[in-house]
């Protein structure tokens, strides 16, 4: 295997165990190419900073344009952090998976959906769990329209109009290619609904019906699938 010798270039640091120590770059990879008598160089690529500690495994986070609040699921805790790092604890999200929170806020609140359960928050009335007995065990979400559209991998459905916590049973309804799972939903760039199956992809628009408000878009599915809900991109 060959070799590549490139420059390294490096200088003294003081330590706090040591008088002097070498300090060698970080977050730099090697270029090959010959240049001053050299076979590459080291080039620098952009790397992590530690900001702050959380409270464990990350779950899930976004800035949320609307409250201004840069919002995270770390570990158990739903949190807040500042530009300067400082830590707020919002409340409690159980679970250790994998949550949804991207594009999942309205004007009022903000989404999160972890392992079956549904959480609102706002700045004024705090974190509070959806109770509905219709929300049944959400996979994943997306405001769309003035609306929180959801999906329980068979039905896809979504909340009221005028109340965010409520579920109306008659807004219930299936992806057009089912049996298929429906794993995941999104939202496309001018504000369709995405419906992402196991074995297939359809589209819905907002069509203001009496009961579920969305009508499939006719010769838009696609025979792709997608392999679990936080697969999408």
């Amino acid at each position: 295997m060959p070799v590549l010798m490139a420059n390294l270039i490096k200088g003294d640091q003081v330590s706090s165990k040591v008088d002097y120590k070498d300090a060698l770059p970080v977050n730099m990879y090697a270029v090959r190419r010959d240049i001053l008598g050299a076979q590459g160089y080291m080039l620098e690529y952009p790397g992590l900073t530690s900001r702050t500690t959380g409270f464990g495994k990350d779950r899930g986070g976004i800035y949320n344009e609307r409250f201004g609040l840069h919002l995270r699921v770390s570990g158990t805790k739903f949190i807040s952090v500042s530009p300067t790092g400082t830590v707020a604890v919002l409340g409690d999200i159980p679970g250790t998976k994998q949550v949804t929170i991207q594009d999942c806020y309205s004007f009022n609140t903000q989404a999160i959906i972890a392992e079956g359960r549904m959480f609102l928050y706002s700045p004024t009335t705090g974190l509070k769990e959806i109770t509905d007995i219709d929300l049944g065990k959400p996979l994943d979400g997306v405001w769309v329209d003035g609306y929180y559209f959801l999906t329980d991998g068979e039905y896809i459905y979504h909340t009221d109009i005028a109340d965010e916590k409520a579920i109306d049973p008659l807004k219930f309804a299936t992806a057009e290619f089912m049996p298929d799972a429906s794993l995941a939903v999104a939202k496309t760039p001018d504000n369709k609904v995405i419906v992402f199956g196991r074995y297939s992809i359809e589209y819905f628009i907002n069509a203001a019906s009496e009961d579920f408000a969305f009508r499939r878009i006719e010769n838009r599915g696609l025979k792709i699938g997608l392999v679990a809900t936080h697969a999408k991109c």
